[in-house]
């Protein structure tokens, strides 16, 4: 279930060119920052890349790769928090803790294989052999 490099740039794309998009990945590389800042292995430098490929993996694993599916989501929470940076905030904040928990590190690694992102060294040792790998994706789908 590896992405493609032209289904990543695509998505890339999709999101730097809509003001959501941009916002919901600044979010998540906010989280990053101060939710990793105490631990001195993290490599903060890589923040926003693993922000940008979170929200990929949303959009894809959830919405069926369209940016659209995840809009709605924004809209969604904008009803229900009263305004764009409250909804901005618990998408980022939902997205930040599903794929930084292991599960959600294993999905990643299986999205982007060796292109996968990770903040805190530890997220490698997360990943599991291919076989353990697509047992945990057939698992999240069901």
């Amino acid at each position: 279930m590896r992405l493609s490099q032209t289904q990543v740039d695509s998505l890339r794309a999709a999101i730097v060119g809509m003001d959501f998009g941009r916002q919901v990945v600044a979010a998540v590389e906010n989280l990053h920052r101060s939710t990793l800042a105490d631990f001195p292995e993290a490599d903060l430098s890589r923040a926003a890349a693993s922000a940008e490929q979170i929200v990929i993996a949303e959009i894809v694993l959830h919405y069926r790769g369209q940016i659209e599916g995840l809009y709605l989501a924004l809209r969604r929470e904008e009803r229900g928090q009263g305004g764009r940076p409250a909804a901005v905030q618990t998408l980022a904040t939902r997205l930040h803790v599903y794929f930084t928990a292991p599960l959600g590190v294993v999905l990643r690694k299986v999205l982007f294989a060796d292109d996968a992102v990770f903040v805190l060294p530890q997220a490698h040792e997360w990943t599991a052999p291919a076989e353990d790998v697509q047992l945990a994706l057939a698992a999240a789908a069901s």
